[in-house]
């Protein structure tokens, strides 16, 4: 037979002690003396009763929960972010939800639905940016969120970035000072914030040397990788190149 769920009548039928008493001894009322409540938290956890949260995040308006929507987990760098907004959230006392949305705008909307439907606390989120539409959803819904490591220029959010300029630029100049003027630039698509800002700066080190970036070199991606190969295979039919400027790890290593 399926065990049924301890509830606090069970709870008051082993220790003698009224509902209400139970009640309050678990919620660590101190109205209910200490040896009570100590008594009556160690008889609930041998009965294996657990809280309702969905009752008392209706009862204190929170839940102590973040959603953290990002665009692509299979990619590490993601993974990486992941693990430090968990261990930040815990210490903090929160917990996460993790939603992938494969970088689709609609399995954006839906996510952020879910996280609506489940009542967290906020959002963190990684936009598709196809458009601007879930993110002025967000707004309208009053729900606070953070968009992390990309942003909108033409909508005002909060937002937490690298400098995506400095890095491409960065990259830019080693290639340089190794000798290299002919780069192949997989770069993802120019609607996405921080690689526009990584072209930009790699363009910008050229720029400031007098070197021509050779515009055929530039070739745009998707950040799945799913035609990274046959972008690469037609690159090396078509044009020389002494070294390869990839907007993120994941497409280095297509």
């Amino acid at each position: 037979m399926k065990k049924t769920k301890t509830t606090l009548k069970d709870i008051a039928l082993a220790t003698g002690y009224s509902i209400n008493t139970i009640s309050r001894a678990l919620r660590d009322k101190d109205d209910i003396a200490l040896s009570s409540r100590e008594h009556i938290k160690s008889v609930a956890q041998e009965l294996g009763y657990i809280h309702n949260m969905s009752a008392r995040s209706l009862r204190l308006g929170y839940t102590n929960t973040i959603a953290v929507i990002l665009s692509d987990i299979s990619n590490p760098h993601f993974g990486i972010l992941m693990k430090e907004i968990e261990e930040r959230a815990r210490e903090k006392g929160y917990f996460t939800y993790l939603i992938h949305t494969n970088e689709d705008v609609d399995m954006e909307y839906n996510a952020i639905n879910y996280a609506r439907n489940i009542n967290v606390d906020g959002i963190i989120l990684c936009p598709t940016q196809k458009n601007t539409d879930n993110i002025q959803y967000l707004n309208d819904c009053g729900i606070p969120f953070v968009l992390i490591g990309r942003r909108f220029t033409d909508i005002k959010t909060n937002y937490v970035i690298c400098n995506d300029h400095l890095g491409g630029y960065q990259a830019a100049s080693y290639l340089l000072d190794q000798g290299h003027r002919d780069v192949l630039v997989l770069t993802a698509l120019q609607s996405i914030y921080s690689a526009k800002e990584r072209l930009n700066g790699f363009r910008d080190a050229f720029k400031e040397r007098g070197i021509d970036l050779d515009k055929d070199l530039i070739k745009e991606v998707s950040v799945t990788t799913q035609d990274c190969g046959d972008v690469l295979d037609s690159a090396l039919k078509k044009k020389q190149f002494t070294a390869i400027f990839a907007f993120s790890d994941l497409i280095a290593w297509a």
